[in-house]
């Protein structure tokens, strides 16, 4: 393993870790953040491939996940208020 990939895991471990954790109630957004920062001033990742996870590219469209979920969740929450899921 090079030691650009175990950068990457140390990075990635100490971000999972602040987001399970919440030390000094440090916020999702935050610890997240903080690893994308720390990616960026190691130059592991480029601010244009940054940008592109959130935004995305011809072929990957990460928003749409969040559509995808948020869609689901109405649909089991009209489930609730209908009583589909009372016994």
């Amino acid at each position: 393993m090079s030691p650009t990939q175990i950068l990457v895991i140390l990075i990635f471990l100490l971000t999972y870790v602040l987001i399970i954790l919440r030390p000094w109630r440090l916020s999702i957004i935050h610890s997240a953040g903080l690893g994308l920062l720390l990616l960026l001033l190691f130059n592991l990742i480029t601010p244009f491939q940054a940008l592109n996870g959130f935004i995305g590219t011809e072929y990957i469209k990460p928003y749409t996940a969040v559509i995808f979920i948020a869609a689901i969740s109405f649909i089991f929450l009209m489930l609730d208020k209908l009583g589909f899921f009372e016994y």
